[in-house]
């Protein structure tokens, strides 16, 4: 059996990823969450799949994260194939915020509450949860780590667009691409491949449909073919064909679901 550990499993693209991968009766999955039983989805899920289990595990907590990993050994047997790392932190009140904007007297405290979040859920987490798990992943058949970023993060997407927002999430992405490049170089002569991948535009959250055509307009400048955001199916669909392919050459880079540099 593959065995595979999913951080933010209770919604959105994590619980998607934890639906995908159970279909197949060859795979164990774990499904690591902040809440047990926060998610009725996931549950139900577990529920009905015998290959499913639910684990305590909060980015934020490096003990649960540590506890986390003995409870998946205790059932593999000290290993763990797989490791995707979804869960993430975005602060919706400061992402409309433009960087000149980030500094005045009346948002001053909230921006730096934001980015400090940020860092410590999408930064620091990485690297607990990495380290948490690594001696399970060295002791594994497939040997991969998969942080899910942004193409947000990426430099000439966003001097091809003009997006300027979103500060405090693109730039604590863009610190977890150059920790996971980090990581690369560390990892590769252990044979552990790890890869930052952007899922596409997706469709995780209601948004405004004014913002939506602002944004793909944004998004045509660089891609003229973009339409509106890809479903969480078809993205984690193939996010996980890139996965199974996952080669040398993508090691400690970010990548897109598509395995290249289209993030869309």
């Amino acid at each position: 059996m593959i065995s595979w550990a999913v951080t933010g499993s209770s919604r959105g693209l994590g619980l998607e990823f934890v639906r995908q991968l159970s279909e197949r009766q060859d795979n164990i999955v774990f499904a690591l969450v902040r809440n047990t039983t926060s998610s009725p989805e996931l549950t139900k899920l577990a529920a009905s799949k015998p290959n499913v289990h639910i684990v305590l595990g909060d980015l934020n907590s490096l003990p649960q994260l540590q506890e986390a990993a003995k409870t998946v050994s205790s059932i593999t047997g000290g290993s763990l194939d797989v490791l995707i790392n979804n869960a993430a932190y975005l602060d919706t009140d400061t992402s409309t915020l433009l960087p000149s904007q980030l500094s005045t007297t009346e948002n001053l405290e909230q921006v730096k509450e934001s980015i400090s979040k940020s860092v410590e859920s999408n930064v620091l987490g990485a690297i607990y949860v990495t380290n948490s798990f690594l001696p399970l992943i060295e002791r594994g058949t497939e040997k991969k780590i998969v942080h899910i970023s942004t193409g947000m993060a990426d430099t000439d997407l966003v001097l091809g667009t003009g997006i300027a927002a979103s500060v405090p999430y693109s730039t604590s992405k863009a610190m977890l691409n150059s920790l996971v490049a980090k990581y690369g170089a560390e990892l590769q002569p252990k044979g552990i491949h790890i890869v930052a991948l952007s899922p596409g535009w997706v469709e995780t959250s209601p948004v405004p449909q004014e913002a939506l055509e602002w944004m793909a307009s944004m998004f045509r400048k660089i891609e003229p073919t973009v339409n509106g955001r890809i479903q969480k199916e078809d993205s984690v669909r193939d996010q996980l064909e890139t996965i199974s392919n996952l080669g040398w050459e993508a090691q400690g880079r970010m990548i897109s679901h598509h395995g290249d540099r289209n993030w869309f």
